[in-house]
């Protein structure tokens, strides 16, 4: 493995790890995470799918 690729594994996990650590910290409850989690996941997925979308045409046409 690259020393690089050591680096991204690391802050990924730390990436992870922290993100753990903020749900569980969280001030409102479970479900309100769950929900606002939920909400975020789809934006973020359709923004994905639009963008990959733009750029498959990009590539496509030249």
């Amino acid at each position: 493995m690259t020393p690089k690729l050591k680096h991204l594994g690391w802050a990924l996990a730390g990436a992870a790890i922290g993100a753990a650590v903020g749900l569980f910290t969280a001030p409102a409850s479970g479900r309100e995470t769950r929900r606002r989690l939920s909400r975020r996941l789809t934006e973020e997925t359709e923004d994905l799918i639009l963008e990959s979308r733009r750029r498959l045409a990009e590539v496509a046409n030249g």
